[in-house]
């Protein structure tokens, strides 16, 4: 593949990385030392990317990142990219958090 013919997954992790200002980790879809697409100084990142206008996400993949980002003292997100539809999927519990410190639910104390 030239360098300027990138795969629309490579393309979908590098705006990932660049969106949320981290770096791509290299060899992550095939070496078990090197798992999480994008890693932020808070934040490990799966990326997806299809061309269909549908998604499925199992147990097992929110798990895989889960434990991923909990080794690394990080929080996971799931970024997916469907059919130019781009979707974060991310802990409840951390949404509702980060809302409350914006000021768009109420914080509970």
């Amino acid at each position: 593949m030239q360098p300027s013919m990138k795969a629309n997954w490579e393309k979908w992790e590098s705006t990932v990385a660049e969106d949320f200002g981290g770096r791509i980790q290299t060899g992550s879809g095939n070496q078990w030392f090197a798992k999480g697409d994008v890693k932020t100084g808070k934040h490990v990142i799966s990326c997806k990317q299809t061309d269909r206008d549908s998604f499925s996400i199992t147990g097992n993949d929110w798990n895989e990142i889960r434990k991923i980002a909990e080794a690394a003292g990080r929080s996971p997100i799931l970024a997916i990219n469907m059919n130019g539809k781009r979707i974060a999927v991310m802990d409840y519990d951390e949404m509702l958090y980060i809302l409350g410190m914006i000021g768009e639910v109420p914080t509970g104390g």
